[in-house]
């Protein structure tokens, strides 16, 4: 599907990201060197090895790369040589979040090992700093708090996606709600692997971390009924909480997906 057939589909009225419109969510964006970058990690392996790239300049959130790393190279180490080709000159910060479970360490790998470790350790040049929650946000809420930015009803925040980020723009229209309010899980096995895999949502969830990861002052005024409290970090963080000196992980819900 090419980007020109997003103008043909309606909605259903069973989409998850409900709010979510093609022509004021999405565009180009051009890479600011100059502003740290906060790359989004999903953990899936099947179908693929996800992230976003984005960034916050001026209070808006912008997601514009994605890196989709399909077998044989669904790895971290592939991961991180793909974002190193792409970025070779970068100096402005890199910041890492993703899902808050992948800081367990992992028994696959060395001992005392985890997912973002591995991540750490193969882009430490870029100095990065990983800043996640202790666990992940409600599907629900984090959802809801979407769409209510989607509605332009959360004063000084917005969102924009690249209208180059295919894979993103697909969750964010076809991602459908479960009857339990959270994501539906659409399954389908590979016939040749005959491993089975999640059909959308892992972009989706990766653009719910960089969210609430960068505004997670505000998602937690959101959640009381308050006003909007400025971002934790990008072009325009807030000075007094520098994610560059703060070791402390902060909990960004008490609600895990």
């Amino acid at each position: 599907m090419v980007l020109g057939d997003w103008e043909v589909m309606e909605k259903t009225g069973s989409e998850f990201h409900r709010s979510f419109d093609l022509d004021k969510h999405t565009g180009p964006i051009t890479y600011d060197p100059a502003a740290a970058i906060i790359l989004s990690v999903d953990e899936n392996v099947n179908p693929a090895l996800n992230a976003l790239v984005c960034q916050v300049i001026q209070n808006q959130l912008r997601a514009f790369n994605e890196l989709v790393m399909a077998s044989p190279r669904n790895t971290v180490e592939a991961l991180c040589d793909e974002f190193k080709k792409q970025y070779p000159k970068h100096k402005s910060g890199l910041i890492l979040t993703g899902d808050a479970t992948s800081l367990k360490a992992d028994t696959k790998i060395e001992k005392e090992y985890n997912f973002f470790k591995l991540i750490l350790d193969y882009l430490k040049d870029y100095k990065p700093s990983l800043r996640i929650g202790r666990s992940n946000p409600s599907v629900i809420m984090s959802g809801r708090y979407l769409d209510t930015i989607f509605e332009g009803k959360r004063p000084g925040v917005s969102i924009l996606i690249g209208s180059n980020c295919s894979y993103i723009i697909k969750d964010m229209m076809l991602l459908k709600t479960a009857p339990d309010g959270t994501k539906l899980k659409e399954m389908k096995t590979d016939p040749k692997t005959k491993t089975r895999f999640q059909l959308k949502g892992h972009h989706s969830d990766a653009l719910t971390y960089f969210l609430v990861t960068s505004y997670a002052s505000d998602y937690e005024s959101w959640q009381r009924g308050s006003t909007y409290a400025r971002p934790r970090f990008g072009s325009n963080y807030d000075k007094k909480y520098d994610p560059y000196t703060d070791k402390k992980p902060h909990r960004i819900s008490k609600d895990s997906c």
